[in-house]
């Protein structure tokens, strides 16, 4: 959300802190279906501002004034964005997939390496 939004001070956010801001849900579907769920509403009850599928198009959402974004949380930094965690927290898994024995560049490796070392 907006550094200067009320949400931005707290240390974690409810369903019911969200009560009321526009949102930035989810672009995938059953993504956006667990958000719903998570918030205990139905799409047509929420004020639903935009939908972003990668963090930093939630971001530019938020900076232009458009709601609150929900989306992944990652290490990225973005200038007058707040990342604030849910309680109870919304997990949602992920598979990655790569054909065994291809040539893969540098960064390609390092990325398969730092998956494998921080698998849950």
């Amino acid at each position: 959300m907006d550094e200067k939004s009320s949400l931005a001070k707290k240390d974690s956010l409810t369903a019911d802190d969200l009560a009321g801001f526009p949102l930035i849900l989810p672009s995938r579907g059953n993504v956006r279906n667990q958000v719903l769920n998570w918030l205990g509403l139905k799409e047509n009850e929420v004020k639903v501002a935009a939908t972003a599928n990668l963090p930093y198009n939630g971001a530019a959402a938020v900076r232009r004034g458009l709601g609150v974004s929900l989306t992944l949380s990652l290490s990225c930094r973005y200038d007058g964005v707040v990342s604030v965690s849910l309680s109870p927290p919304l997990e949602h898994g992920s598979v990655l997939a790569w054909k065994r024995g291809m040539p893969h560049s540098r960064a390609m490796e390092r990325f398969i390496a730092m998956v494998k070392e921080n698998r849950e």
